[in-house]
Parts: structure tokens; sequence; C-alpha cells
């Protein structure tokens, strides 16, 4: 049986997590996704020059199993099954494997020859790479993502070479609104590497509503809008903010 998906934007996810050394990373999503949503992630760079990926690496696809709450932690190895294999000529056909000399995981919607990107980290440096990438380690900055808002790279240091094995979001931010929680995850900051060590969030984050409040205003004259009236006017309010409130 077929579901909808959940259309993904830019920062409609974060990763929180990648070890390398085992393999793994972790993701958090900042909306709700409907059953049968499904997420590519792939460790093959994106070349900025040819405006596609580097290849010669691999890919997989998370599907939602079921309505997932925005703040739920994924892991590729605790939700194995939830994953399969999406490898193909563009982001290569040999798999997806971590490199503990540094790598990326980068995450997006659609399919790999137009991907639409919803967030990126890459382990190998605190700087992303310029141009036509190298080797399979690195990456230039995905399209249509920013370092720092929607992308993190969370190296040692600048050189393309400044890599941790594994790298995760500590930061004291895990709660609040999507904004406030993707801001804090995307910056390098906030997080912590390791050549040994991996240790990720694993207590749900909490993403609050917006608090931004839709209002209407409408004018309603009685007993008839086409004639002066000067008796009293009703006026009505009505206030909808994640299901409704009215006031007369």
């Amino acid at each position: 049986m077929a579901h909808a998906q959940t259309p993904l934007s830019a920062g409609d996810i974060v990763i929180i997590g990648v070890d390398t050394d085992n393999e793994n990373f972790h993701f958090v999503p900042l909306v709700d996704l409907d059953t049968g949503t499904e997420i590519i992630f792939t460790d093959s760079g994106w070349n900025e020059t040819s405006v596609q990926f580097r290849g010669g690496e691999g890919a997989v696809k998370y599907t939602a199993p079921s309505n997932i709450p925005a703040g739920m932690i994924t892991s590729w190895i605790t939700n194995s099954t939830d994953f399969t294999s999406a490898n193909d000529d563009n982001v290569g056909t040999n798999g997806m494997d971590l490199s503990a000399s540094g790598d990326q995981v980068l995450a997006f919607q659609g399919s790999s020859s137009s991907p639409t990107f919803i967030f990126a980290v890459q382990t190998n440096s605190t700087e992303w790479q310029i141009g036509d990438v190298a080797s399979s380690n690195e990456s230039a900055l995905p399209l249509g993502l920013t370092n720092g808002g929607n992308a993190a790279a969370v190296g040692l240091g600048t050189g393309a070479g400044d890599e941790y094995d594994n790298a995760w979001y500590s930061g004291v931010i895990t709660s609040g609104l999507s904004t406030d929680i993707l801001a804090a995850v995307a910056d390098n900051s906030n997080w912590t590497g390791d050549n040994a060590n991996y240790s990720p969030y694993t207590t749900d984050f909490i993403v609050s509503a917006s608090d931004t409040i839709n209002l209407s205003f409408s004018k309603t004259a009685s007993p008839d809008t086409n004639v002066t009236y000067h008796g009293e006017i009703t006026y009505t309010i009505t206030l909808t903010n994640s299901g409704s409130l009215s006031a007369t």
C-alpha cells in the first residue's frame, strides 16, 4: 500500500552524529514525518564544479515505518530495518561506507540526479571544500545548503584532512522551536569530535510548536450592511494556533 510522503525542505531534519568507526549516524526530524516518507543519506561528496555527486560511493534510503513525531532520534544501526540500499550511478554502486579518514553524510529527497538537500555534516574539516573534490573523504557544500545554517563541517581543523573519526552534537539545546534546534546543531562549536569514542544524544528531542498566531479580522454590521446603521456593530476576531480558538 502506497503512502503519501512528507516533502522536506532544507533544515527539516538535523544529523546529530556521525560514527565512522562503527558505520553509524543519527538524525532527528524537526517536523512530523508521515508513514512512508523517504530520505536518502549518502557519503558521496558533492562536486561544486560539475554540480553533481562525485560518485564512486553509495547511499542508503530511510523509509519512515510509521508516523514519526518531530524530535524522535533515528540511528542507522538501531533502526537498520528501516534502511535499504540506494546505490546508483550518480552516488556510486560501492555501498555507503563511512571512512575513518574523514567523510560526509548528506541527506536529500528526490532523485540523485536532481537532489533536494535537507542537511549535511562532514567530519574531515571545519570547512567544506571548494570546486572539484579531490577524494572520497571530501565534499563541497551541497547545493542549496548554508554552512552553519543547515549544514555543519565538524572536523578538527580547516585542512581537508583535519578529521575526526567520530563527531556528535553536544550542545545544550535539545528542546524548543525547530529554528532554535536547527541553529544549535548547525553551529560546529556545539559539536564534539573524537577518534575513539562516540556519545550522541539518545533521548528524543522536544520540538515545540511555533508561537506564531495567525489572526483574521472581520467586521459584521447588523442588521443590514447596505444601509447606514447607527446602532451597535459586532466585531468578530478568530485566533488559530495548532487548533482553533475563537473570541467575540
